[in-house]
């Protein structure tokens, strides 16, 4: 829903949400390999009983570093990518875009990232929720009637 509403309010070539759309790809992917390298240390410890010392501490610092540092950073082109089309195309009401742009850049800043990454989930929730209530214009609704 977001894909072909985001190209729709953008029209054109489709950049900025195809932008968009490279960050929320990037950012799954950053948290799945996350997840990944936690499972793997997980069954270390279950198949073996034990995990060296060095093992298990570059394990634990490479799936915090994808996923407090690298994913949130992803997640922030998704977020700043939907505030310039809510900015500018009016995909969204411009005070749902003036927040999360400083949502968008609060997921660029290290040290608070991770706490942004945790509101990053409730502004999927509350885009999700206003997309898909959102009614669509006049203009496009005559354009797709079958006559």
């Amino acid at each position: 829903m977001y894909g072909s509403a985001s190209r729709h309010a953008e029209g054109g070539d489709g950049r900025i949400a195809g932008t968009a759309f490279g960050g929320a790809i990037a950012g799954s992917a950053l948290l799945l390999a996350a997840a990944a390298i936690e499972a793997v240390a997980a069954l270390r410890v279950g198949e073996q009983n034990e995990i060296d010392p060095q093992v298990a501490t570059v394990m634990w610092d490479l799936q915090s570093i994808l996923f407090g540092l690298a994913a949130p950073m992803a997640f922030a082109v998704l977020v700043l990518a939907t505030a310039v089309l809510a900015l500018r195309k009016g995909l969204l009401p411009s005070w749902h875009g003036a927040i999360i742009v400083v949502l968008g850049i609060a997921m660029l800043i290290p040290p608070i990232n991770y706490i942004a990454i945790i509101a990053f989930q409730f502004w999927v929730l509350l885009t999700g929720m206003m997309l898909y209530l959102h009614p669509q214009p006049a203009e496009s609704r005559s354009a797709n009637t079958v006559v």
